[in-house]
């Protein structure tokens, strides 16, 4: 730090050079808003919104540069810092009166076209920024209170003994003393025509003006005294390089944050205004208005019918409307980045309020597409938002789904431009990871929308259709398996939810693909069933205890469904319930007698008996078979040409 600079317990708790850097950056930021507001109300058609945000961010940046520069000032001792200083603030709070003439023209510009483009003549339009000398006291009571003695600094004539002419008291003496100029050789910086500033070096005074070189040794004569400065980034006395001052890149991303949550809430007003409240106005039920048809009789949306297609949206809307008035307030604060990370902190666990629009979001445009067939009002509603250049609704909705993950990209860049010494990184991770939860929230509910998707698509399958969706069922598996009918197997498709089983079978009388139920079970229980063959097992319902045999035509088939059972529930909580019922350690072999097996396979209550002793052999001529179709074993003696299933004795 310089000895110019003197430190003191600042405000708080940062320190003197820091409160000047973060002036600067602050100055920066608002400067940039400034432009833009400027480009706007120049074009040829003026946009209201875009002037009143772009104002508003660099009247907001402005007020908190201004502030920081005077919480520094009491303790600058170096003249030249603190003619640096006080001529940064005379500039800040002109272009602060601007900014709020900016505000009132976007105001009267507003109510002139109901909120629309204006094009506006050259003479139609202000010369919004104040001269200097302009009255500034009436911003005083703006700022805190303890700026009062920083401003009365400021109003002093600093010039009586020739050493300052930097203050927003306008100087009329046509000459000052060159002994507070810069002096040749002295690096600076001086303003062009385009607004940027340009570093150059003095090489003489001439009365009251400078006569400096470029880099690539051009000169300039007379140049006046209000277009030269400090050079602000060499100046180590001030402050450190603005270029690659990481304090500068996290402002830059913090704006960011805010102007983009801006726009979002805009797009939230949007959709507010020119579609929920207009589609479920109840006179859009019918009726005429004035004893005549109007656009307010074209039949649109219930309340019911309303909720089903814009979900929980008002509320939404209404929680990122405090969102973005608490990150604007703890962005005009000098502690910002802390605050803001905080501020992602406190709101996180509101954000899973998104869970409920993103499930409905998918049946809700479906909706959408059907009223549209039969309620003219959607049209007309589409056509007084495109008349006011308000996106159309489905761009409009589709926002809020992928809001989240812009939320955690912020956070990511703010993360990347903050090391690990500044205060806010630790605020800062823990946003992340509070988000990286809703995150995690959102999937799971994207999940949700997606099984009930699938659901409706099996459920129109069915002639008749089926009743599936539920909140709390999902499908799991689908497959073809034989069912064991009347001691037969028969070729059906089986569809595995959590907690339902469904057996189906192609119709050859209905449209193709069309499939007819054929039995469901609610899933209790499941276990191999041996006596059926090696790759048989059974579902069983509960508390009936009616008991399906299923066959799979591999091994691995088997082990397939097993897994997949693994995976139900017949908890309507969600919970894995389901208990495969105890297995036979050991693979089954084809010659394995059904006898042994008996006893060892059965329901979960079941205790496991011992094994019987093993049946007498096989009388002569007789042999032991396996059904290929059912997986059954059967008997079959070659020399009388006969065939059983039950097992033939002596």
């Amino acid at each position: 730090m310089s000895s110019g600079i003197s430190k003191r317990p600042a405000a708080r708790g940062i320190d003197v050079r820091e409160q000047i850097n973060q002036g600067f950056v602050r100055s920066e930021l608002g400067s940039a808003a400034d432009a833009k507001a400027d480009s706007v109300y120049q074009s040829a058609e003026v946009s209201p919104a875009l002037l009143r945000r772009h104002a508003s961010a660099a009247e907001l940046n402005y007020m908190a540069a201004i502030s920081c520069f005077l919480r520094a000032l009491p303790s600058i001792k170096d003249t030249r810092s603190l003619r640096l200083i006080k001529t940064e603030v005379n500039r800040l709070l002109r272009r602060l009166e601007g900014m709020r003439a900016l505000l009132r023209e976007a105001d009267r510009l507003d109510a002139i076209n109901n909120g629309n483009p204006v094009a506006l003549e050259p003479w139609e339009r202000i010369d919004y920024c104040p001269e200097e000398g302009f009255d500034w006291q009436h911003l005083v009571q703006e700022f805190d209170d303890d700026l009062e003695d920083a401003f009365n600094k400021l109003s002093l004539d600093d010039n009586a003994d020739g050493s300052d002419q930097a203050g927003p008291v306008h100087d009329k003496r046509p000459l000052v003393d060159q002994s507070a100029m810069f002096q040749p050789g002295t690096p600076v910086e001086v303003k062009m025509r385009n607004g940027s500033w340009e570093p150059a070096e003095v090489v003489s005074l001439d009365r009251n003006t400078y006569n400096v070189r470029f880099p690539d040794n051009a000169e300039e004569q007379g140049v006046a005294e209000e277009r030269v400065r400090a050079r602000q980034v060499q100046d180590e006395r001030v402050v450190d390089s603005l270029e690659h001052s990481e304090h500068l890149q996290r402002m830059e991303v913090m704006s960011e944050i805010i102007e983009s949550e801006r726009q979002y809430n805009l797009d939230l007003q949007n959709l507010d205004e020119h579609f929920i409240r207009v589609l479920r106005n109840p006179s859009h039920w019918g009726g005429q208005k004035d004893g005549s048809e109007t656009w307010f009789s074209q039949r649109t949306l219930d309340e019911e019918e309303g909720k089903q297609v814009f979900a929980n949206m008002p509320d939404i809307i209404e929680m990122n409307r405090s969102f973005l008035s608490a990150l604007e307030a703890a962005f005009a604060k000098m502690e910002c980045d802390q605050s803001l990370a905080t501020v992602f902190l406190d709101f996180a666990p509101r954000f899973k309020l998104y869970s409920e629009y993103i499930v409905q979001f998918e049946e809700s445009q479906r909706l959408i597409a059907k009223f549209r067939k039969e309620r003219s009002g959607f049209e007309s509603a589409d056509k007084l938002a495109a008349a006011l250049n308000v996106p159309p609704l489905a761009e409009l909705m589709k926002k809020p789904v992928n809001r989240i993950k812009t939320y955690m990209s912020q956070l990511q860049r703010l993360n990347e431009r903050t090391p690990a010494a500044h205060q806010s990184f630790d605020a800062t991770k823990s946003a992340i990871v509070e988000f990286r939860k809703v995150q995690i929230f959102m999937a799971q509910a994207i999940h949700v929308r997606e099984n009930q998707a699938q659901l409706h698509h099996i459920e129109a399958s069915f002639s008749p259709s089926l009743k599936l969706a539920s909140p709390s069922r999902f499908f799991i598996h689908r497959g073809q398996l034989a069912r064991i009918e009347d001691r037969n197997g028969k070729d059906r498709l089986i569809f595995l939810f959590n907690d339902l089983v469904i057996c189906a079978k192609a119709s050859r009388w209905l449209a193709p693909g069309s499939l007819r139920e054929k039995g469901r079970l609610q899933l209790g229980s499941y276990g191999a069933a041996p006596d059926f063959g090696p790759h048989a097992f059974f579902v069983s319902e509960r508390p009936s205890g009616n008991r399906w045999v299923l066959v799979a035509s591999n091994f691995e088939e088997k082990e397939l469904w097993f897994s997949k059972l693994k995976m139900c529930s017949c908890d309507p909580a969600g919970r894995l319930a389901v208990r495969p019922t105890p297995r036979v350690a050991s693979p089954v072999s084809p010659g394995t007698p059904v006898s042994t097996l008996r006893g060892q396979v059965g329901g979960a209550a079941s205790p496991v008996a011992p094994p019987p002793p093993p049946p007498p052999a096989l009388p002569a001529g007789w042999v032991e078979l396996t059904d290929s179709r059912s997986g059954r074993r059967y008997y079959f003696n070659s020399a009388i040409q006969k065939t059983q299933w039950e097992r033939p004795t002596a």
